[in-house]
């Protein structure tokens, strides 16, 4: 006989189970409701679900209302390069980090916007470790001059300085 003790040391296989199933419908576009369209115009097939479950953008964006709801398929026109909104469905789907050696520095800024509008919390960081390793002399302006940007936008901007702007006038 089991005893309660080794049923609650058994490890459930439920969330992997899930991953696997999610990654099988994201793959094969299995009942997708929603279809995103990056600014190349080749659609990616997604869930709402999903996205909803995953993104408080999403979840407010789809949230039912009661003068309008959407059983049939719905297409969003997004200004982002494909390879970009890829990497961002990864992580929402898969919980993959940004493909540092696919991405360009300018998609990997532009996948950082994404996680910032998303509410993707975890994407935001694993992209900011992945800008610190690109960084170097050809790319650190650009870099800085994305994050002031993205500060201001947050109504962060002339609180404090950006850490690295005082690294940087140190160093001149």
């Amino acid at each position: 006989a089991v005893r309660p003790a080794e049923l609650a040391a058994r490890p459930s296989p439920l969330a992997d189970e899930l991953r696997a199933g999610l990654a099988h419908m994201w793959a094969s576009g299995a009942y997708a409701d929603c279809r995103l369209v990056p600014s190349s115009g080749e659609e990616v097939a997604c869930h709402r679900l999903v996205l909803s479950a995953r993104s408080e953008h999403f979840d407010r964006l789809f949230a039912p209302t009661a003068s309008a709801v959407t059983p049939s398929p719905i297409r969003l026109h997004l200004h982002v390069p494909r390879p970009v909104l890829l990497a961002a469905l990864r992580h929402v789907y898969l919980e993959q980090p940004p493909p540092v050696s696919d991405l360009s520095h300018s998609e990997l800024l532009a996948l950082r916007g994404v996680a910032r509008d998303w509410a993707l919390h975890s994407l935001l960081h694993q992209t900011a470790l992945a800008l610190a390793e690109t960084l170097c002399t050809r790319t650190v302006c650009s870099t800085l001059a994305a994050c002031g940007r993205e500060e201001a936008r947050a109504g962060l901007a002339g609180t404090q300085p950006h850490p690295s702007t005082i690294l940087l006038k140190e160093a001149a």
